[in-house]
Formats: structure tokens, sequence, C-alpha cells
């Protein structure tokens, strides 16, 4: 992999956790428990993304400047973006985008939440380069200021008018940021949703829809099955999970 500091440099910093999602065979890092980056990798255990949390602004802006920047592989595309591991995307751009992921979660958390973390028990200071801005990161904000004036009516049209759409495996599209313009809904793309690589169907709408002829998964004795417990946002904890997959069943069943 290209970028094989990235460990030892996310390790450094104050309150960061790193654990292993076994089903996704991504190497991911917390901080206060919430997701900020992860390393993808394939079945051979070769990296092939690096998977990063940033604002949405600013993924944009860096996805128009650098090819290697795509929106965030099996996740939210409005929040999250990835990094190829074999680009060209130079190395203190990476750093920066780690360290404003780090920034982006860390500040999702309240003033004394913050203060705890970053006075935890590695008893470091808190890395400086996450919470100030560098030159290169700088002049990128400043970017992303001119790009958010050019484009905030296009990104707000995307945000409103959301249906109370229900998919079948008893996901709210109406809560989630890419439905609109990004994806359409479950039913609209038949299955072809945001999060699957071009072309590919949802297992659980090609299960529930084309393989059994359900309306949704709730006509199902098998709720919830393996298909829909694999299929896990790599971002969630144990506990979300456990929590979205019973909300989900919850609106099915009635």
């Amino acid at each position: 992999m290209k970028y094989d500091w990235i460990d030892s440099y996310l390790m450094e910093k104050t309150g960061v956790t790193q654990d292993f999602q076994e089903e996704w065979n991504w190497i991911r890092y917390h901080i206060g428990g919430k997701m900020f980056a992860a390393i993808c990798r394939d079945d051979d255990n070769q990296p092939y993304y690096i998977t990063l949390k940033l604002e949405p602004l600013e993924g944009e802006f860096l996805r128009r400047e650098y090819e290697d920047i795509i929106p965030g592989y099996y996740m939210n595309k409005i929040h999250w973006n990835s990094v190829k591991v074999n680009g060209n995307v130079p190395d203190d751009v990476v750093k920066d985008c780690l360290d404003h992921a780090y920034d982006v979660v860390l500040r999702s958390f309240s003033k004394k939440k913050q203060k705890e973390i970053l006075e935890g028990t590695q008893g470091t200071l808190i890395d400086q380069r996450s919470l100030s801005t560098s030159g290169g990161s700088h002049e990128c904000a400043k970017e992303t200021a001119r790009f958010a004036g050019a484009h905030s009516a296009a990104i707000d049209a995307e945000c409103v008018n959301r249906s109370n759409l229900i998919s079948c495996c008893g996901s709210d599209c109406s809560t989630c940021y890419c439905y609109g313009e990004m994806c359409k809904g479950c039913d609209a793309v038949c299955g072809k949703v945001f999060h699957m690589p071009d072309g590919q169907i949802c297992p659980i709408y090609d299960c529930c829809r084309n393989k059994k002829g359900y309306r949704s998964c709730g006509e199902c004795d098998d709720l919830p099955c393996d298909i829909i417990l694999g299929m896990r946002d790599p971002s969630f904890s144990d506990e979300e999970f456990a929590n979205n997959v019973k909300e989900r069943v919850q609106r099915l069943k009635g």
C-alpha cells in the first residue's frame, strides 16, 4: 500500500482506538467510539481504499480535484469518501483529510465529552494538526468555501422534498441524505442503490423481490435473515447495528 504510514499516524492521535470489522475485513479507527476512518481490505488482506469522513462540501470539492478520491465505498456518499491506495493523491492531502476526519467526528461530541476524550488515559497532548489549519488545508478550505457558494443551491435541492419511502429491508429512505439526486430509493433503482458497486443489485432486494417475489422482507419468516445481518454499515458499533435491525423489523412487521 502506498500510504503505509496511516496506521501509526492515526494511532498517535489522542483518544483514537482501532478495531477489526471481520464481516467487511476493514481496520477501523474511532474517536469516542465513533468511526472516522478505515482501511478497506480485500479477501487477500490487501488494502484497496482508505475511507474517511469529511464535511459534505469539502468531500465534493476534493472528489472534483482528485480522480482517485471517490464517494465513500459502501458508505453514505454525502459524508464519506474513499481514497484509492495506489492512486496519485499526495501524502500531505491524505494527511489533511485524515486530520479533518478526526476533527469532524471529535467536534460532533459535546464540549464536555471532547474534554474527556482529549484528557484520556493516553496522557498525550492532542495532535494540533487535527485542530489547526496547515498551509495546504488552509488553501483547501478557501477553495471549499468558494465552491460552496457556487453550488449551495444544488446541494439544498438534494435535501428537500423527501418522501416517506420505506425500502424492502425496512430502511427509511426519507431519512438518508443520499435520497434525491444521488439515489432515488430502492424501488426506483430496482435495488441498484448508492452503496453498491456500479451495476450490482443489493442482495437484500434481489432475494426479496427477484427470488422470493415478496413486496418486503416483512413477508418472510426468516426476518432478520443472514443476508440482512451481513449487510452492515461498517461504521456502526454492534449496539448501533442491533438497534438499526430492530427498528427495521418493527417498521416492516408493524
